[in-house]
């Protein structure tokens, strides 16, 4: 898909046995889209989640993966709080957060350690977005990493709802 309806999941939400029919009713009736291609809608669930009460929120994950959604987690780098979920949980995506990112791509250490992660990911067969990319250089090693998707003031600014259509208009070329 060209675009992914992505919604973020507040963690408290997480945790609700209503979780997964929330989720969906917020996703699906968003500003009365109708949307029939769950795997085209991706929930994001920040890593700060997973410090909390799990057993509720793993079995909203898996119900809802299940479903057809993406999962993504964001935050990625934060406190690593998921990581020892990884293989635990149906992720998709892993979203490496833009302070983290900026501090392994200035540190060797760090970049050895993003790369080994994204090894991992791909061993576990997820995608990679960065956020907070700030220059070409920073594009090339996340390509050699394996992240081929990526945020950032040097891509853009943040853009409303009414300005993707001519940011994409303006920028996106057909294949």
């Amino acid at each position: 898909a060209l675009l992914t309806l992505t919604g973020c999941a507040d963690p408290a939400q997480a945790e609700e046995p209503a979780g997964p029919a929330v989720w969906l009713d917020y996703l699906v009736d968003y500003e009365d889209m109708s949307y029939d291609k769950a795997e085209e809608l991706e929930l994001e669930i920040d890593e700060s989640a997973f410090t909390r009460g799990k057993e509720e929120m793993f079995a909203n994950i898996r119900a809802l993966h299940k479903s057809g959604f993406r999962i993504s987690i964001t935050g990625v780098g934060r406190d690593f709080a998921s990581l020892r979920y990884w293989d635990m949980l149906p992720i998709d995506t892993l979203k490496f957060q833009r302070e983290y990112l900026q501090h392994a791509l200035r540190n060797p250490k760090g970049r050895r350690i993003m790369k080994t992660l994204m090894a991992v990911g791909r061993e576990m067969k997820m995608d990679f977005v960065a956020d907070g990319v700030t220059s070409r250089e920073d594009i090339m090693y996340l390509i050699e990493c394996g992240c081929y998707a990526v945020g950032g003031e040097y891509i853009s600014r943040p853009l409303g709802a009414s300005d993707v259509r001519d940011y994409g208009r303006k920028n996106l070329r057909p294949e």
